[in-house]
Parts: C-alpha cells; sequence; structure tokens
C-alpha cells in the first residue's frame, strides 16, 4: 500500500481560497476503492472525506479542503480596552494536519487503511482575488508586511483606535513594537513594547488612543503616558522580528475641525484596516409600520357611552426604525482610493464613535477607482445602515 502526496498547497494559503491537495495511490484498481481524507485539528479528527480515484490516467485524488477549514477560522478586532499593546491573533490562522488513506475490498470485505501519509499545514483567514490568488506567494505576507494593502504613510488625528496585523513563518517570533515620535522632522522618543507571547499573527497597537491607553509597565523602559500628544506632528510603529525583517507604517497627525469618523473593516487578507471620514457625517432613518384596524371603545363596563379625541382608530402595533449614515471624506490620494476599495465589499465593518464600536453594514454597491493623473482631486463619499434596527413599543 503506498500514498504519495503529488500537490501540496503553499503554506498560510488564503482559507477563502482553494486550497487543494492532490495524491496518487498504488492501490486504485481494487474493488470499492475510495481515498479517506482526514482533517485533524488538535489531535482531534474533525471531518473525514470518502472521495472515488478520477477517472482515466492515474487515478488521482483531488479534494479542496478550505470549505471545512473555514468552520474552524474568525477573525481577531483589536479590543478597544487593550492595555497590552500587542496581542494575539489566535482566531485568524489554523493549524491542521491532513492524513491520507484508502478504502476497498479485501477478501470481500471492506477494510480500511487510515493515515498512510500525512502533512501539517496551516492556512489564514484571507480572501484574496482570483488574480491576486494566481500570484501568491506566502513569503509576500511574512514577517515582513502587515496584512495590509495600506499606503505605508497616513494621515491621522490624535484620537482613535487601531491595530496592524503581522503574520509569522514557523520559526520566527515577535521581538517588539517600536513607536517613535517626531516633531519637524527630529526624532523626540522610541518607545519598546517586548513581546512576551507566542502566535503565527498578532496584533500590534497602532491608532493613538491604542497607543495611548498601552500600560506603561509593558514598555521596555516605563513612560509617562499619553505618550502622543499636541507636542508631536509624526510617529512611526515598527515591528521586528527573530528573522531580522522589519516593517514601519508612518503617522502624521493632522488638525481638523470637524468631527470624523473612523470606519473599522475587515480586509481582504483578514486583518482590519481603518479610515477617517473627516468632512461631513450626515444620519438619515426610515421606518417601516404594520398597521390595523380596531374599534374604538367608546361603551364603558356600566354601559356609559363616551367619546374622546383620544379615541384610536388606526394602530401602528409594529414599527421597526433603521438608522443609515452616510459619510464623506477629505481629499483622497489615488493610492488611498486603490485602497479603499476593499471597503466596499468588507462584510464586516465597525463606525468608531464616542470610543465604542458600532456594527454596521455597507449600503454603496459600486466604486470606481480614481486616479490624480486623470480625475485631478476628489472626495470618497459612503453610505452604512447599522446592522440593528431599532424597534418601538408593540401594542
Amino acid at each position: 500500500m503506498a500514498i504519495t502526496i503529488v500537490n501540496t498547497p503553499a503554506d498560510y494559503v488564503p482559507v477563502n481560497n482553494n486550497v487543494i491537495w492532490t495524491g496518487t495511490s498504488t492501490n486504485v484498481a481494487q474493488p470499492q476503492f475510495k481515498y479517506l481524507v482526514d482533517i485533524v485539528i488538535g489531535a482531534t479528527t474533525v471531518y473525514r472525506y470518502k472521495i472515488k480515484a478520477e477517472p482515466g490516467g492515474v487515478g488521482l485524488l483531488v479534494v479542496d479542503v478550505s470549505r471545512t477549514l473555514r468552520n474552524y477560522l474568525s477573525q481577531d478586532l483589536y479590543p478597544l480596552t487593550d492595555t497590552n499593546g500587542i496581542r494575539r491573533a489566535s482566531n485568524s490562522y489554523l493549524e491542521y494536519d491532513i492524513q491520507i488513506g484508502e478504502e476497498y475490498e479485501v477478501a470481500g470485505t471492506l477494510t480500511q487503511f487510515p493515515n498512510l501519509s500525512n502533512a501539517t499545514h496551516y492556512v489564514f483567514n484571507a480572501a484574496l482575488s482570483y488574480v491576486d490568488f494566481v500570484d501568491y506567494l506566502p513569503s509576500t505576507y511574512l514577517d515582513t508586511k502587515f496584512l495590509t494593502n495600506a499606503p505605508r504613510l497616513q494621515n491621522t488625528f490624535l484620537e482613535g483606535w487601531g491595530a496592524l496585523h503581522l503574520m509569522l513563518d514557523t520559526g520566527t517570533t515577535l521581538t517588539d513594537l517600536t513607536i517613535a515620535t517626531y516633531l519637524n522632522g527630529i526624532i523626540q522618543n522610541v518607545y519598546n513594547v517586548p513581546n512576551t507571547s507566542s502566535s503565527q499573527i498578532f496584533m500590534l497597537a497602532a491608532g493613538v488612543d491604542a497607543i495611548n491607553a498601552i500600560d506603561p509597565a509593558r514598555f521596555s523602559i516605563p513612560p509617562v503616558q499619553p505618550i502622543i500628544n499636541n507636542t508631536i506632528d509624526e510617529y512611526r510603529v515598527t515591528a521586528n522580528t527573530s528573522a531580522g525583517g522589519a516593517e514601519t507604517f508612518t503617522f502624521k497627525i493632522k488638525e481638523t475641525c470637524y468631527d470624523n469618523v473612523r470606519v473599522h473593516w475587515l480586509n481582504r487578507l483578514g486583518a482590519y484596516d481603518w479610515f477617517d471620514f473627516e468632512l461631513s457625517a450626515k444620519d438619515s432613518y426610515s421606518v417601516q409600520r404594520q398597521t390595523m384596524k380596531q374599534i374604538p371603545d367608546v361603551v364603558s363596563a356600566l354601559g356609559a357611552v363616551t367619546y374622546s379625541k383620544q379615541d384610536r382608530q388606526t394602530l401602528d402595533y409594529w414599527v421597526k426604525e433603521k438608522r443609515t449614515t452616510a459619510l464623506t471624506s477629505n481629499w483622497i490620494s489615488g493610492e488611498q482610493s486603490e485602497w479603499l476599495k476593499d471597503m466596499l465589499s468588507s462584510q464586516d465593518i465597525y463606525l468608531e464613535i464616542g470610543g465604542e464600536l458600532i456594527a454596521v453594514n455597507i449600503d454603496t454597491t459600486n466604486y470606481d477607482v480614481k486616479y490624480e493623473d486623470r480625475d485631478e482631486l476628489f472626495l470618497l463619499e459612503v453610505s452604512f445602515t447599522y446592522a440593528i434596527d431599532s424597534d418601538r413599543q408593540q401594542f
């Protein structure tokens, strides 16, 4: 008996794309032959495929295990109460074992031979477009690149939460998070937050409020918080790893006379991006009603006939209110426009309002990417509907 794995998916393959394994067996000619494919997570077999060999040729095994693995992944949104600065994103990736065996009749009895060949691999909660998936290389996203396509130079304000996600290869560790502050291009201070936990994906504080919420005891040298205040105009966030790689995000602090609204969304790489809509936030409401007719109670229990201007014949017995918020950005660049198209198709979106995250769904269905060389300056207008409707009293 011999099982040979022919195609092995890339390690850290996006779980919402294809995760295809192929193999062969020397026993495909046996009666009632089928491949047995077990998916093992944490020493527990969570699913078994029984698959007939592909007709013709060598009787290939072809199995896409992505649908099964998706059930064991979710996402990690940086909590607004975190004081550590570095958090594991354990829900965003998954280690699994694939065990390939076979079954067929032996002397008239269907007999199983499990786990004749096996391998250990990883998936993460990404969903690349087909064009990007064709060229997918794990090395693009491991160790040195944050899980975002956002411009590495951003404008921000002296408020707001947010984190950057970093995925590491097996054997690589995150050493620390470095935050450097600047004024007029001159470095003011450098702060280091050592990492004390193990994971393959980390969330690192990057928004102003997220950084200022870090417990001073978590720094290698405890600072006086807030370390990002109105005495600086720029800060840089760097992730340092044992592989020697590092990536830096630069945030330039700007002033505004508007009450900006920050939007957080799950991006295609399984991390959360954010963007500030600065110019306008307009709320509108739509109302659904169910109405019934009733006879006004004009006769009392004692037989007296009375009339009142408060009598009601038409009654709204069920009312539901839906809230929509339309946001308008400030002028954005072509690079930002290209990046922000990712927000339009996200299924997990939040508005940050008053230091809280409120779940919303996006209403805007069309998006035109703009470029400075032919579109000049441009704004972004997007409409969001709150994810839960508000009920009124029911009668």
